[in-house]
């Protein structure tokens, strides 16, 4: 319905949505000549404009998804630095408009603060949700088999989103608008550099195992072996295998009994695919099960685990001489 995209502008611009919700209505009852003789009513007319006719092009669509309403958010900006800059004029917004902002300043981002403090309860079953409802072959990326570490170093993130709760408020109450905007703003710097890193390390995570993998296999296998993947497939892997791949699809059985053809020869033959799709491999009487990488796993035919197994043995001895 209509409010899907409220709940997006909310959720989406915190903490500015607590500024430009409750005033996004005010240029558009600024007088006439104020609009005439001030270049910054004009501008944030028109972004008042501009922000409306966004919302309602895309509120009327039959398909609604959060993005769509992305051109918005530049002219909400914009709507959020008038506000401050009309209160650093003098201009003095309705009570109930001052009280709202107030209110919902420190309201939005401490239940931000919340959320994120309870992300890491709601990953373990949103993921056993995912792997339940998910096809095992479906994205690049094989789901992990338990809850990544990185999940539960979410307290930098939570004091950034209480800073924002705390102090650009007390600014703003204490007369300053321009300073509490600057406030808003590096909270907001800091916060997105925050997200940056904390999804970096939840997407390496994820990746990590397979890459680990990748890289094992195509240090492990000799000139002869041959490289398979069931259920997995992602263009990285033959850069890090430094090889050429045969690919089998997870959703059709005749993959399966040409997989089962190649595990049967004499040369060995790895096969790189997700702990998820193990209990269809079980019907392959050649498949042997090598390592487990998480939600990766590797396995192959009898020469390939001997190999495997040889050549990492080797490989740890090495190190331990060297480290000897």
């Amino acid at each position: 319905g209509p409010l899907y995209y409220i709940g997006v502008f909310i959720l989406g611009g915190i903490p500015f949505s607590a500024v430009f919700l409750p005033s996004f209505w005010m240029p558009l009852k600024a007088k006439r000549e104020l609009r005439d003789s001030d270049p910054v009513a004009r501008l944030c007319f028109f972004a008042s404009i501009a922000a409306i006719f966004t919302y309602l092009v895309f509120s009327s669509a039959a398909t609604k998804l959060p993005h769509y309403v992305m051109p918005a958010f530049p002219w909400l900006s914009i709507l959020t630095v008038c506000f401050f800059h009309r209160l650093h004029r003098g201009d003095t917004p309705k009570k109930w408009v001052m009280a709202t902002v107030r209110v919902l300043m420190q309201a939005l981002p401490l239940a931000a603060t919340l959320v994120v403090l309870l992300f890491p309860l709601g990953v373990p079953p949103a993921l056993k949700f995912a792997l339940k409802i998910m096809r095992p072959d479906s994205g690049e990326y094989a789901l992990p088999m338990s809850t990544p570490l990185a999940t539960y170093f979410v307290f930098p993130v939570a004091l950034i989103t209480l800073y924002l709760a705390i102090h650009p408020p007390r600014i703003l109450k204490a007369g300053m608008p321009y300073k509490a905007l600057g406030s808003l703003l590096a909270g907001i710097v800091a916060l997105s550099f925050a997200g940056i890193v904390y999804g970096s390390i939840g997407v390496n995570a994820v990746a990590l195992e397979g890459k680990r993998m990748f890289v094992d296999v195509g240090r492990s296998a000799s000139p002869e072996a041959e490289l398979a993947t069931y259920g997995l497939w992602k263009q990285s892997m033959s850069f890090y295998t430094q090889r050429s791949l045969i690919r089998f699809r997870y959703k059709y059985d005749a993959d399966l009994e040409s997989l089962e053809k190649s595990l049967k020869k004499p040369v060995p033959v790895y096969v790189m695919t997700r702990t998820r799709v193990l209990d269809k491999l079980d019907a392959c009487e050649s498949f042997v099960p090598i390592r487990q990488y998480d939600g990766y796993f590797l396995g192959g035919n009898l020469a390939a685990k001997t190999e495997f197994e040889a050549r990492n043995e080797n490989t740890s001895s090495t190190k331990g001489e060297d480290n000897g």
